[in-house]
């Protein structure tokens, strides 16, 4: 790979791995390694973003190569990389001005650097092994179009949510905060659904079903919760707060199904 500098959000990623060049294998043309005793796809991120140069696994022979571990529908992919940083930074500005390909999600600065953000699942879907995990969700035509607001102060999440609810059929309104969300609702009626993040500046998730549910008109309003806040307690303090339901973040077929299940 190039020596420019790529960037993952950091709740995809489920480990940092390294292998030895003779671990890989390959299944027809796409190379795996076994992990946790299953085979598991390396992607090579040059090949799907049209970049020069080979993958850092091959011709590594006895020595080692790194990579980040993501799982996607229950199936482990690594991410085949020249060098892990290991720089985790919380607040983003997210710039798509200059996107020229799929498989990245915009740019942005990190240490005065431009930094270019990828989108892990777009970069899956052109995979000819894509389709052995793709689990397709039918949407009834009478739920299509129906606007959902998502609430999250993560640019990058407020992305890929949107994205995936528009490759739905559904109409989507974006909100930073819980104090933007209360704005937007007021400013959409017609508004048929909420997913919002729990932790998020200015009014957080708790303070915004709160509101929401002080407000007769949205007091019976479909309000989903995501987080990566996930335990038993987490779970029952959100559906005490008055959410639908609480779910765990990105994992959007997961959304997906709640959302359809919440408007039926």
């Amino acid at each position: 790979m190039d020596d420019r500098v790529y960037a993952l959000p950091l709740t995809l990623v489920s480990r940092l791995e390294e292998f030895i060049g003779e671990q890989v294998e390959y299944t027809g043309n796409q190379a795996v390694v076994r992990y946790l005793d299953k085979p598991m796809p390396l992607v090579e991120l040059e090949k799907y973003l049209g970049l020069d140069g080979e993958s850092d696994f091959k011709n590594k022979g006895e020595q080692k190569f790194s990579s980040v571990v993501v799982q996607y529908r229950g199936q482990n992919f690594a991410l085949v990389v020249k060098e892990i940083l290991d720089i985790s930074i919380q607040r983003i500005s997210l710039d798509t001005s200059t996107v020229d390909r799929k498989g990245i999600l915009g740019t942005i600065f990190v240490n005065d650097k431009v930094v270019s953000l990828i989108d892990f699942v777009s970069i899956l879907e052109m995979m000819p092994i894509h389709k052995n995990f793709k689990q397709e969700i039918q949407v009834e035509e009478g739920l299509k179009q129906k606007k959902i607001l998502v609430v999250d102060d993560s640019v990058v999440y407020r992305r890929l949510e949107s994205d995936t609810l528009v490759t739905h059929g559904f109409e989507v309104v974006l909100a930073e905060n819980g104090e933007d969300g209360l704005d937007k609702l007021e400013q959409n009626p017609d508004i048929a659904l909420v997913i919002t993040d729990i932790e998020m500046p200015v009014m957080d998730g708790f303070s915004f079903i709160s509101n929401v549910r002080k407000i007769e008109k949205f007091k019976d309003l479909p309000v989903l919760a995501v987080s990566t806040r996930v335990s038993k307690e987490d779970r029952q303090r959100g559906l005490d707060a008055g959410f639908n339901r609480h779910l765990e973040k990105f994992n959007s077929e997961k959304v997906i199904k709640e959302v359809i299940d919440l408007l039926n």
